[in-house]
């Protein structure tokens, strides 16, 4: 195949609460850039979220929002909106995702 190369590069920031991340692929087979940059931040009684992504050729634009909010020791609930997005010179075309999540931290007691 010519021209099959990719490039890519993340770089992120951890300090205290904050977390910050971006990321960038270029894939010379199909022609596409893709960015995506995320974050969190922790208040202690939750963590707040949301990405934001696109993909310059295909013109899609992904954004996404959410929460992790702990109830009990081993016990989060997590919330989040995503919501994808194409246009450009084509007709609209996109989608929304809602999402409701509970992750229960099991531990072994051997």
């Amino acid at each position: 195949m010519a021209n099959s190369r990719v490039s890519a590069f993340h770089v992120k920031y951890e300090g205290g609460p904050l977390f910050v991340a971006l990321g960038y692929q270029d894939d010379e087979l199909t022609n596409e850039k893709y960015t995506r940059i995320g974050a969190s931040y922790d208040l202690g009684v939750a963590k707040l979220l949301g990405t934001y992504g696109r993909a310059k050729n295909a013109d899609v634009d992904e954004w996404s929002v959410g929460a992790d909010v702990p109830v009990a020791t081993n016990l989060v609930v997590s919330v989040g909106y995503a919501q994808s997005k194409q246009d450009g010179g084509k007709a609209e075309r996109g989608g929304c995702l809602r999402s409701v999540q509970a992750d229960h931290g099991v531990r072994r007691l051997l």
